[in-house]
């Protein structure tokens, strides 16, 4: 959405590689303790934002957030329509948490500055 200061992205974790980088980054766990990680995404927004740089792109267009859910969008959850296009209303109503989530760390991080 273009309302926000600054991109945020929803990643679904590969059940098959996931917890394997995990460990490799010192978190063990299952799948649904890693997604849930705040080292994990740590880990994450560093390593987009040094590509985000090696590619020249603005900070307005640099990941700033991130959450990582262990469920793949589909059909069955309604994150998909049947041609596998995304639902982005759905989307948003069922991640509207996490939207606010990052608005709320932001403004904390940037009053904490």
């Amino acid at each position: 959405n273009s309302l926000y200061p600054f991109p945020i992205a929803i990643l679904v974790a590969d059940p098959d590689t996931f917890v394997g980088w995990s460990r490799k980054k010192g978190v063990n766990g299952s799948l649904e303790e890693c997604c849930k990680s705040k080292k994990l995404t740590k880990v994450l927004v560093k390593d987009l934002d040094t590509d985000a740089r090696a590619y020249g792109l603005n900070t307005f267009e640099r990941i700033k957030f991130i959450r990582v859910i262990p469920e793949a969008f589909s059909v069955e959850n309604e994150m998909l329509t049947p041609t596998f296009k995304l639902k982005r209303t759905e989307i948003f109503k069922q991640y509207k948490s996490v939207v606010e989530e990052a608005l709320s760390e932001q403004a904390t991080s940037s009053t904490s500055k």
